[in-house]
C-alpha cells in the first residue's frame, strides 16, 4: 500500500497480486496488474504514481522517465 498526503488530504493506493488495484478503497481496472517473478514484487509505476498526484512522462530520447511532483 501506499499512501501520499497533499492539502490536507490523503490518498491511498493499494494493489493487489495479479488482479485489481484500489485508490481510496475504489476498486480500479489495470492495464497491467502487480505481479511477483523470482521473489520480485512488480508494480504498475504509472498507475502508482498517477494515482498519487504525480506526473509521469517518456522522454522516448533519452529512455527515460520523468516524474514531476506539484507540490
Amino acid at each position: 500500500m501506499a499512501a501520499r498526503e497533499k492539502n490536507g488530504e490523503t490518498t491511498f493506493v493499494a494493489l493487489q497480486i495479479d488482479t485489481n488495484a484500489f485508490v481510496n478503497n475504489e476498486k480500479k481496472e489495470l492495464d497491467v496488474p502487480a505481479k511477483i517473478v523470482d521473489d520480485k514484487t512488480f508494480v504498475p509505476l504509472r498507475f502508482v504514481l498517477e494515482s498519487l498526484g504525480e506526473t509521469v512522462e517518456w522522454d522516448a530520447e533519452n529512455y527515460s522517465v520523468v516524474i514531476t511532483t506539484a507540490e
